[in-house]
């Protein structure tokens, strides 16, 4: 049974960057992923009908964010917008049950988890290579399909980059040469995309977690010792380091001869955070920011409602925006309440990422890229941030389970 039920999760994961494919360009009445979703799910209802085992289980650092979800949907109340907002609560509450359905799995059946990871990989990977021969390169700002957002895509692909990682350092010779491959073309696809708030979120967060990293491995009881610099972490970590250095070293050829760096302006604009203007490198957010800062004192306390920012930024400046920066939206929308159940969750999911032994590096990277990812956009109502939290929770339950390789 753990077999059927690691292909039908393992396909999931493999679709899920390719739904905006089937539903916009095949125009699907739905993903094809939602029916395997919809098939373990089937086969979870009848194995808790047939046996004793666990009902439902879920990780402790989660418990902020069920919280969160009860107050959105508590928030219906008073939102003003009901229609929308009820749809919004609808689809977070099937992201997160989503999560506690595949989690429950891999805790109760042994799935094979690493396979679970290669899935989505190879899911984010083929959808970039097939529109790139569909569509080849000529365009300003790569996506998988026209009416697409790239900054979507750009987050799947963040969290198979990550993911690349895990699988190399749990793989021989072949997947670790696959990996590396892997994560040197996804790397490449998400320049073109120009998602500059996964490109920043990634990075960034890479450079902090090599730094804390090192820093925590060679530290003993608050005092540095450098004889652990010869450690296998510290190893991995130095290698790491180089395999990243190579790849970035080849896509920048690879840009440059192609000609694609001539259209990577919105990546140039990144610059412009240091020194320059700021709202050119932010695509407008930093004004949208400052004007929502003057509508939080009739918000905060608890809250305009679920969906409700667009509706009341309107009321304000007559125009529709959304705050585009996921702690103004959780302040606006959920108010003190929400926005500190949402830091807590952050915190929980860092310190739980301290906490493994194994999987200490990618997790710590996780959960900066969940810290930073937020800043550029509504994260909580986005697919892909749900899908990132799924990755993480799978990877953190690696140290757990048996690996079939």
């Amino acid at each position: 049974m753990k077999r059927i039920l690691t292909v039908l999760i393992g396909v999931y994961l493999f679709l899920i960057p390719w739904d905006g494919f089937f539903l916009l360009e095949l125009n699907f009445p739905i993903s094809p992923s939602f029916l395997f979703l919809g098939l373990s799910i089937l086969i979870h209802f009848v194995l808790i009908c047939s046996d004793s085992s666990p009902k439902l289980k879920a990780p402790k650092f989660l418990i902020p964010l069920f919280i969160l979800l009860i107050y959105a949907t508590f928030t219906l109340i008073w939102t003003t917008d009901i229609n929308g907002g009820l749809i919004e609560v609808i689809t977070i509450w099937s992201y997160f049950l989503t999560i506690i359905h595949i989690y429950t799995l891999i805790n109760s059946r042994n799935i094979y988890v690493i396979y679970l990871l290669w899935y989505y990989i190879f899911g984010a990977l083929t959808i970039g290579i097939y529109s790139i021969i569909r569509n080849g390169l000529l365009i300003d700002r790569f996506t998988i399909i026209g009416g697409l957002n790239p900054s979507w895509y750009a987050a799947f692909l963040t969290w198979a980059i990550v993911a690349c990682y895990v699988v190399y350092n749990k793989s021989k010779t072949p997947g670790k040469i696959t990996a590396v491959l892997s994560a040197g073309t996804m790397i490449f696809i998400l320049i073109l995309t120009q998602g500059r708030t996964s490109i920043l979120a990634l990075s960034v967060s890479l450079i902090i977690t090599i730094i804390i990293y090192f820093i925590t491995e060679i530290t003993v009881n608050r005092t540095i010792n450098f004889k652990r610099l010869n450690s296998m972490h510290i190893k991995k970590l130095l290698i790491t380091t180089s395999i990243i250095s190579i790849i970035g070293w080849g896509i920048s050829v690879v840009i440059v001869e192609t000609g694609a760096s001539e259209r990577l302006n919105r990546i140039a604009e990144i610059s412009e955070l240091v020194s320059g203007d700021r709202d050119d490198a932010t695509a407008g957010r930093t004004i949208i920011w400052e004007r929502y800062t003057d509508i939080l004192a009739s918000t905060a306390a608890v809250g305009g409602g679920v969906n409700s920012s667009s509706d009341i930024y309107t009321k304000y400046y007559g125009i529709e925006n959304s705050p585009h920066n996921i702690y103004i939206s959780i302040l606006v929308e959920y108010g003190v309440l929400g926005l500190l159940l949402w830091g807590t969750l952050i915190l929980l999911i860092m310190k739980s990422a301290f906490q493994n032994n194994e999987m200490k590096f990618p997790l710590i990277w996780f959960a900066f890229i969940f810290t930073f990812l937020g800043i550029g956009n509504d994260i909580l109502y986005y697919k892909y941030w749900w899908i990132g939290l799924l990755i993480f929770v799978i990877i953190k339950n690696l140290d757990k389970i048996p690996i079939k390789k």
